[in-house]
């Protein structure tokens, strides 16, 4: 996990973008001018990407340029820790307006790409 404290933060956690192309992953996309809290601080230029095994849909990895990003790259290092599945993530609660819901829809991104 690497975390830059800037405003916006960014952060990288599990395999690298570069490392989650090579081994064939799926990557699932949010990006802040669809996420209503997003919009509220100003920060339409968030950018969330998940990266997931495209059989399984376990978590590899995600980078992001992200308000607020180090708790979620704190959660997912903890989720790809437990091998957790982008599916898995989905049925845990995302209150609104959020930016977590920036990784609800990142993963339901990644989650329709699962087995195709």
């Amino acid at each position: 996990m690497s975390i830059l404290f800037t405003d916006p933060d960014v952060c990288t956690v599990g395999v690298s973008y570069d490392a989650a192309m090579q081994q064939g992953a799926i990557i699932g996309l949010a990006e802040g001018s669809g996420n209503g809290r997003s919009k509220i601080l100003g920060a339409q230029d968030n950018l969330l990407r998940v990266y997931a095994e495209p059989d399984t849909g376990i978590l590899l990895g995600a980078s992001m340029l992200l308000t607020r990003g180090e708790h979620i790259a704190h959660l997912l290092a903890w989720a790809i820790q437990a091998k957790q599945t982008v599916n898995e993530l989905l049925t845990m609660p995302y209150y609104h307006p959020s930016i977590e819901e920036m990784l609800q829809s990142a993963l339901k991104s990644a989650s329709q790409q699962i087995g195709t």
